[in-house]
């Protein structure tokens, strides 16, 4: 992972400073064999909560967009596979015949239906393939095994260990830090979450946001001042009257 991401336990040293609730001893966290009711475990619940809700809002950005790759195979006879098989799939993104080089098209599950009442009746290199639950079902029903280049979106998980990563980069602790915080004092009194912390929330999800969709941030901000030719100065500091 690239240093340039926060791992776990390091949001969670972020987080507890931000609440002004930080113990060096309290933060142990949860085991296979444990349950353990700590800060810190709070704390990492807070942060996956909010992290839940930062890639629901940026999940077709360039973040999320990253597609894993996969080989599978029909089966001849049958109009689908299980996906399951593919562990953390979450949705396929494009579905490649290797052995007739084309993409298949995606479709709707009332196309297929309306289409393809009965699959038996209809067999061939398929042209078409449709996602319902963890089935790929392919139109028209395979004839052969095909392999496929599967190209897919993950599953996002929680964190779970001190040293795991999130999917977005250190420019945004300020953003997870606010939404965890909201969800924390939630947990405390739902009624209750001070203004304050819901206004900086918002402020905070906008601009993260605004980078995430525009692709601008902070390192590129930097990067274009420092790279910038100044216009050279044909006077002193002080500007003629009458310039702007």
């Amino acid at each position: 992972m690239p240093t340039n991401y926060t791992k776990l336990s390091d949001l969670i040293t972020k987080f507890l400073k931000s609440i002004d609730s930080y113990n060096v001893n309290d933060l142990a966290l949860s085991e296979t064999s444990t349950d353990q009711d700590t800060l810190g475990e709070r704390a990492k619940i807070c942060l996956n909560l909010a992290l839940s809700i930062i890639y629901g809002l940026i999940k077709d950005s360039k973040y999320l967009e990253a597609l894993p790759s996969t080989a599978i195979s029909s089966v001849t006879g049958q109009d689908w596979i299980d996906l399951s098989i593919v562990p953390g799939i979450d949705d396929v993104e494009t579905l490649a015949d290797q052995t007739n080089d084309f993409k298949l098209v995606r479709r709707s599950w009332s196309w297929y239906r309306r289409n393809y009442a009965d699959p038996s009746t209809s067999s061939g290199v398929p042209n078409s393939y449709i996602i319902r639950n963890t089935r790929l079902y392919f139109a028209p029903r395979p004839s052969e095994v095909i392999p496929y280049l599967v190209d897919f979106k993950k599953l996002t998980d929680d964190l779970k260990l001190a040293g795991d990563f999130p999917l977005i980069p250190t420019q945004y602790d300020a953003w997870i830090i606010a939404e965890a915080k909201v969800k924390f004092y939630e947990m405390e009194d739902p009624t209750s979450v001070p203004p304050l912390v819901i206004s900086e929330r918002n402020d905070a999800r906008q601009i993260g946001i605004d980078s995430v969709l525009t692709g601008y941030d902070i390192i590129r901000v930097a990067e274009s001042h420092f790279s910038r030719i100044p216009e050279p100065r044909t006077y002193g500091y002080t500007r003629p009257v009458g310039t702007s």
